[in-house]
């Protein structure tokens, strides 16, 4: 999963959140047998997520190493109900 940046500025590593969540994010306990057993019985799977944008999404799940588990995001601002 890989998305590019219009900007060209658009480093999360160097926001806020971003420097906390290098620091501070680890996935919760459990998360990566979650993932084996979705995986072992051909479960299908997406993210959602309403953070504000992309790449704080891409950001967030690669710190989380799911970025080769997940295979769709999608962001709130982008589903209507």
């Amino acid at each position: 999963m890989h998305f590019m940046c219009p900007s060209g500025n658009c480093d999360p590593e160097k926001t806020g959140h971003g420097r906390l969540a290098v620091e501070q994010l680890n996935p919760v306990d459990g998360l990566q047998k979650l993932c084996k057993w979705v995986e072992d019985h051909g479960v299908r799977h997406a993210a959602g997520t309403n953070a504000p944008g992309v790449l704080n999404a891409e950001f967030m799940i690669s710190k989380l190493g799911l970025a080769i588990f997940l295979s769709s995001l999608w962001l709130g601002v982008n589903v209507r109900g």
